[in-house]
């Protein structure tokens, strides 16, 4: 062993980056750092939890995730990693799953987790809620949250109620914008940057204008708030309908709001929770989901007083408990210790002794946690018992400062007495172990609680405190050998009471006190003897006392309870528990046990004799109504005690007599009642959890986990004992216990209600699963197995009619129910197809649900299956009412509408806009049609109707002619014929395709020419002719008169090219078609009219309307002038310029009217334009004169030309702060000039840097102590490039004051005895100024300007001096020395002793000298 005595610290430290606190700024730091996320179990949960939400497969309401644990588990790490693994690429994604075992085993998880993040997911995170003290900020801070996401994401729309819209509604009245400018007037809102110089209106604009203004609405919420004025109404529904449109109109799959460490908004707001039950209401019926982090729900709301947040926590939330396996906490632990490599060896010597000296202990926590050995050695010099401790304290005891990772990196080391302090004040060599009550002044004395102001004890619960009260109360009298294992017995008892005995080896029994102190050999007497004789027997401090299994444990008396108010809440519970409170919070519902199919099919209703009557009666309407509805209704009784089976049995009596009750299933459980006796203990263990809830967190637990017993127990009862069954319209009545219900007599009602069902068939319960709809359809259809719908399943069910060809006209399988559905399903769609070509999905599944089909996987398989005959020729499918998307049927899209179709009756799933589908059978009739649009438009001869009639709307508008102007050439009288093309084409049209293509196909049958009479007339040279003749007496052939007006080259293409877009309705309405040339002609007008202003103001003639509204775009940006103020200077131009900003906002003249309103303006205000665009630089200095005083007029010219393009459609307000700055720089350029000409007549150079060079000696040493600030001021002004007013004004008023150093700028000698003087200094006698000058040259390389500031310069000639010295000059003072007298030369001495530090103390280290 070594023989020097050494601190631990000397072996190793603590990690500075050991378990770095998550935080936004160390997220910034280590954008890769969540890679590094251990996926521990609740980790993973977490993880099922987020997918699950994402699915919407969430239970009830439940659409929300709160993730809890106590500090230091790691809660903000893993909701970090949520967040990245949400938003990541798949790379990093894969990356991170393959990296961890635990999630290589989960590849279902992988694969629909990659699959959410393939939609549209937006994730938005927050950190802390510190500031969140109202529902205002929360509503603004979700918003900011949200809107920054969407940003970050890429999306546009942010929605169209948002906070800055309900201000600038505020502001739209006058009167209130008088309000708010006289708070606009006080000084400390007119200090504000963006308050500064506007008034209400400036605002106004600038909130209606694309700017950011986060910082305006902080402003104005701020002076909202201090002048109790309120500027806004923004409400939770407000924000609710802001989240509902984002997510709409983006086509958001998921909008996920992440918010970490959100418990100190339950602090500050939790009597005002309804708000936040309000937002998280949405999440059930929009994809908004949100995840928040919180300490431990039970701390925030430590008297369990708040039943509003225990209700939004068990209806609105799934809740995750993050903890920290112990395996992982130790590692942790382990790797803090960052060792020193020079001691290694040293180290590991020491680290065999002191680790042999636990083996016992350090082998009892290996197995009890789960670690391996070595991990527990690294830990040393922590007791691996200590190590256990230190786990649990800071597990259970929810705090910040008693975090095990607080303990270790804490470096509060004399306050604390945490690891730090014990590693530099402790020693291996003897040794020193840190043993578990070295953890007493973390646990006891000076821990903090998360949720308490006070230290120590003041944050802990009345008993626990009340057992760690033991030690000061009694530690005067102690030694400490004593205090030790004081300590160490009531932590363990502390501990115990928490974790309700939960990990033996902290329970306080000898064995464990021995392993405490395993390895510690300071104690002179045994730790348990000191345990047992002296504080139990002689002190008498704790007691012994018999647990279970004859164990002894020690421990001290703790606070009892006040048994007469426990009598008094027993007593009041008894009368007040209903029965129904007693089912629910023993989930008795559940105790029926049903299958997957069971569950689908029935709905049972837990009742009691409070209720059974009112739940009956609401079941009785549900049956009776004419609505479909494939589920099986039913109730299940329950009751307390024999007088509530007594009234229990009378309602189901009379309930059986009851015609419209007869079809509801009764489970009469009244024949296991829960019994007096049970209620009684019950009704103990509830009083004895009330009572404690307050006192101590942990007993109340273990009442409520002994109470939950008693309910259990009941429920086991029901379980395995015989119940009663009444069912269908007879009441036939059977009985069994719950295995046998489930198994015989729920399945034989299904057959009695359905008997062609197949709920009872032999399958995996993934086929009652809803899910796989599409899949199961197609599978049917195409007679195929894989996936959920397994052979063995598929051949079990259907046997022989799976391969069988028209099994259902077999002899053998005709009375199979498959067959018997096949006959009745055929049945019924050939009479359909009778009076209709076609037949809707919905029709189709009503008739089968009819017969007992449900929404879930196996009945899409099974309807898939008996509609495969019509996945082919000549069926076809058709889609909407109006028949539209039609093609000839195949398998594949047969089964996406048999799909489509179950997801739309499915009450969990429902399709919102859903489109009917159909199968379609071709008629005769349709099949002329169809044979006419292949000849004249080259479609294929198999073609549907739809996709017939679709091609024929596209051929027709690549001719690009109206149907209807082939009247004007038609001479074969064919206008019905066009007009029916026209009605087929216009999808707009009455009435479906099919049924007009039946007219329309019988009309060409009884006409066998008028096909080919057809085709000849439509074609591309016709349709040019007849829109020619249209034209030529379309308002008299004005349209060609513009056309050549202009310079059109042809006008019948403008025709055909602007009235092709969009719909074409001009196609097939001639009304239609004249008002889209009548605003053609409008446009040709405009673009005469303003071609009258060519050769004028850059306006260029143009020949197209396109071109003629970019010259107007064109023409507003060069002009300079916001068009506010046009309007105000001009009045009258005001239509003129808002047309223009209309053009520049919207890309043209949106409307029809705008357009004439243009045209007309144009023509009437010719003259008034036409001057106004001319002299708009004039206009320009004549409307901001005021600005632009002292300024001459080319000078104004000048800043007009060098506003931005924007100009026009900037606020006044805006705009004028851009001139005066503008202005402002112009006459600071003039201010500028001055000064330098004038500095250069003073020393003949530009600025104070050039004179320093010139002269080696920096300018400052002309200048006097007191003018610096000013100096300094002057020469960074001359030096700057756009210096400012101020610095220029104050400049020019330092000089025009003749600062004595001028006079000085050109006296060579001045400026040597300035240098001397403050450059050379004591060394005057050694160095010249040339040498000086010389030296500082040679070694330092800043501007001479900077000389005086800094060492540098003077370093250099000190050591200038120093090579002087040393080169003669000390020689000279040795020689005048020589020459002095011996008592002169002691007198000197004494002299420079008495005065000189530095000479006295050289004196005095040097040898032989004292």
């Amino acid at each position: 062993m070594p023989e020097l005595q050494s601190n631990y610290s000397e072996f190793f430290t603590v990690d500075e980056g050991y378990y770095p606190e998550i935080n936004p700024d160390s997220i910034k730091g280590d954008i890769d750092g969540w890679m590094k996320t251990w996926p521990h179990p609740t980790f993973i949960e977490l993880l099922e939890k987020t997918e699950r939400m994402l699915a919407r497969e969430a239970r009830g309401k439940k659409h929300c995730i709160w993730v809890q644990g106590a500090f230091g588990t790691g809660k903000s790490r893993v909701i970090w990693t949520v967040e990245e693994l949400l938003r990541c690429p798949e790379e990093k994604f894969n990356a991170y799953f393959n990296e961890f075992p635990a999630l290589r085993a989960k590849p279902d998880l992988r694969e629909k987790l990659l699959s959410h993040k393939r939609g549209k997911i937006v994730t938005a995170f927050r950190y802390s809620s510190g500031d969140i003290s109202n529902t205002r900020k929360l509503i603004m801070a979700i918003y900011e949250s949200v809107s920054d996401a969407l940003k970050k994401a890429g999306y546009d729309n942010l929605g169209t109620r948002t906070i800055r819209g309900k201000i600038a509604e505020w502001l739209e009245d006058e009167d209130k914008q008088q309000i708010f400018q006289i708070m606009l007037n006080k000084p400390q809102y007119r200090s504000r940057g963006s308050f500064s110089g506007k008034n209400p209106a400036d605002i106004l604009a600038q909130l209606r204008s694309s700017a950011n203004v986060d910082q305006l609405i902080n402003d104005i919420l701020d002076l909202s708030e201090n002048e109790q004025i309120g500027v806004y109404e923004l409400t939770m529904a407000d924000l609710k309908e802001w989240l509902t449109d984002v997510i709409d109109t983006n086509g958001l799959t998921a909008l996920v709001l992440l918010w970490d460490e959100f418990s100190s908004y339950f602090k500050q707001n939790l009597n005002t929770l309804d708000q936040l039950q309000s937002l998280v209401e949405l999440c059930a019926i929009k994809p908004f989901e949100m995840i928040i982090v919180t300490h431990e729900i039970g701390a925030l709301d430590r008297n369990g007083e708040n039943t509003q947040l225990s209700n939004i926590v068990k209806d609105r939330f799934e809740v995750v408990s993050i903890e920290m396996p112990d395996n992982v906490a130790f590692d942790l632990i382990g790797h803090a210790m960052k060792p020193n490599v020079a001691a290694h060896d040293t180290w590991e010597l020491y680290l065999d002794d002191i680790a042999g000296r636990s083996s016992e202990s350090r082998m009892a926590v290996s197995r009890l946690v789960g670690v391996e050995d070595d991990v527990l050695r690294r830990m040393t010099p922590i007791h691996p018992m200590a190590a256990l401790m230190l786990k649990y304290i800071s597990e259970r005891f929810a705090s910040n400062q008693r975090s095990m990772f607080n303990f270790i990196k804490s470096d509060e080391t004399e306050d604390l007495h945490a690891f730090q302090w014990f590693i530099n004040t402790h020693t291996p060599e003897n040794p020193d172990i840190l043993t578990m009550d070295y953890l007493w002044d973390f646990f006891y004395e000076k821990g903090r609680d998360e949720h308490g102001t006070g230290a120590g004890r003041s944050n802990l619960d009345i008993l626990i405190s009340g057992v760690l009260d033991t030690y000061p109360q009694n530690e005067s009298r102690l030694n400490v050998e004593q205090r030790r294992v004081l300590k160490v017995v009531l932590m363990m008892q502390a501990i115990s009471r928490r974790i309700n005995n939960a990990i033996p080896l902290l329970r306080p029994t000898e064995a464990n006190v021995r392993l405490a102190f395993e390895g510690d050999d300071s104690f002179t007497t045994s730790p348990v003897l000191i345990l047992k004789n002296q504080l139990v027997t002689q002190l008498k401090i704790l007691f012994a006392s018999e647990a279970e299994n004859h164990l002894v444990e020690y421990a001290t008396a703790t606070v009892q309870g006040d048994q007469p108010k426990i009598d008094e809440i027993i007593a009041r519970i008894k009368n007040e528990t209903r029965t129904g409170k007693l089912v629910s919070d023993a989930k008795l519902s559940d105790a029926l046990k049903l299958n997957d199919a069971e569950a689908m099919r029935f709905q049972f209703t837990p009742v009691t004799i409070d209720d059974f009557t009112r739940v009956t009666n609401r079941l009785a309407d549900q049956v009776a109504s004419p609505n479909l509805d494939f589920h099986i209704y039913g109730v299940v009784c329950f009751v307390r005690d024999e007088a509530e089976q007594t009234r229990m049995l009378a309602l189901i009596a009379d309930a059986r007599c009851e015609e419209n009750k007869r079809r509801i299933v009764i489970i009469d459980a009244s024949g296991v009642p829960m019994g007096a006796a049970r209620f009684a203990e019950w009704a103990k263990y509830a009083g004895n959890e009330e009572y404690w809830r307050p006192k101590d967190e942990e007993l109340a637990n273990n009442y409520k986990r002994n109470l939950t017993a008693v309910l259990t127990a009941w429920k086991d009862a029901v379980e395995t004992e015989n119940l009663l069954v009444y069912y269908s319209e007879h009441f036939e009545r059977a009985s069994g216990a719950v295995r046998t219900i489930r198994d015989d007599i729920l399945p034989r009602i299904v057959l009695d209600r359905y008997p062609l069902s197949f709920d009872n068939a032999a399958v995996s319960g993934n086929f009652f699963h809803e899910d796989r709809f599409p899949d199961g359809a197609k599978k049917g259809i195409k007679r195929e197995t894989g996936g959920i719908f397994q052979q063995r399943d598929v051949t079990g069910m259907l046997q022989q009619v799976w391969t069988t060809p028209e099994y259902w006209k077999q002899p053998s399988l005709r009375t199979q129910p498959i067959s018997v559905l096949k006959q009745q399903l055929t049945e019924m769609i050939d009479a359909r197809f009778t009076t209709d070509v076609r037949i809707s999905h919905s029709e189709i599944y009503d008739f089968l649900a009819e017969r007992g089909f449900m929404p879930c996987n196996l009945y899409a398989f099974i309807t898939g299956f008996l509609l495969r005959e019509y996945a082919q020729a000549p069926y076809r499918y058709s889609i909407g009412e109006s028949g539209d998307d039609g093609d000839t049927q195949n398998p594949d899209k047969l089964g996406e509408h048999v799909g489509e179709c179950f997801k739309y009756k499915n009450p969990n799933q429902g399709i919102r806009n859903y489109k009917e589908k159909y199968i379609e059978i071709m008629s005769r009739e349709q099949k002329a049609f169809v044979d006419f649009v292949h000849d004249a438009f080259d479609v294929a001869e198999n073609s549907s109707v739809e996709r017939a009639a679709s091609r024929m709307r596209t051929k027709l508008k690549e001719l690009g002619y109206p149907v209807w102007c082939y009247s004007y050439v038609d001479q074969r009288n064919l206008g019905t014929y066009l007009e029916r093309i026209a009605e087929i084409a216009n999808d707009r049209g009455s009435g479906n395709v099919p049924s007009q293509a039946k007219r329309f196909g019988k009309m060409l049958l009884d006409v066998q020419a008028s096909s080919g009479q057809l085709i000849e007339l439509l074609t591309t040279e016709n349709g040019a002719e007849g829109l020619h003749i249209f034209l030529e007496e379309f308002q008299g052939g004005e349209l060609f008169h513009l056309a050549e007006e202009i310079g059109t080259p042809n006008a019948l293409e403008d025709v055909r090219s602007a009235l092709s877009s969009g719909e074409a309705l001009w196609l097939w309405n001639q009304e239609t078609g004249e008002e889209e040339i009548s605003k053609l002609i409008v446009q040709y007008q405009i673009v005469a009219a303003s071609n009258k202003f060519a050769g004028y103001s850059t306006f260029d003639a143009t020949h197209d309307y396109s071109s003629c509204i970019t010259k107007w775009k064109e023409c507003a940006k060069y002009t300079h002038i916001p068009s506010l103020v046009i309007q105000e200077k001009t009045p009258e131009l005001r239509a003129w310029v808002q047309l223009l900003r209309d053009i520049i906002a919207d890309g043209g003249l949106a409307t029809a009217e705008k357009k004439q309103q243009f045209l007309t303006i144009l023509t009437e205000k010719h003259a008034e334009i036409e001057d106004f665009l001319n002299n708009r630089p004039t206009r320009f200095t004549e409307y901001f004169s005021a600005s632009l005083q002292g300024l001459d007029v080319e000078t104004g010219k000048r800043i007009y030309a060098g506003l931005d393009q924007t100009s026009f459609t900037k606020s006044k307000s805006d705009f004028i702060r851009e001139v005066n700055e503008a202005a402002d720089q112009e006459r600071a350029s003039l201010r500028a000039t001055q000064l330098r000409i004038k500095w250069n007549a003073l020393s003949g150079f530009d600025n104070a840097h050039q004179w320093s060079e010139h002269y080696s000696t920096p300018i400052l040493a002309l200048v006097p102590a007191s003018e610096h600030q000013q100096a300094k001021r002057l020469f960074a002004t001359l030096k700057a490039v756009s210096p400012s007013d101020a610095d220029i004004t104050a400049s020019l008023a330092y000089l025009d004051g003749n600062p004595t150093f001028v006079e000085k700028l050109k006296d060579q000698s001045a400026i040597d005895t300035a240098f001397v003087r403050e450059m050379i200094g004591q060394y005057h006698t050694l160095v010249t100024v040339d040498e000086a000058r010389q030296a500082i040259r040679s070694s330092v390389p800043s501007d001479p300007y900077e000389w005086v500031t800094g060492s540098a310069a003077k370093s250099a000639i000190k050591e200038k001096a120093d090579h002087n010295y040393l080169s003669g000059a000390n020689q000279q003072l040795l020689d005048r020395i020589d020459d002095m007298q011996p008592q002169q030369a002691k007198d000197y001495l004494k002299r420079l002793v008495q005065d000189k530090l530095d000479v006295g103390v050289q004196m005095m280290d040097s040898e032989g000298m004292l």
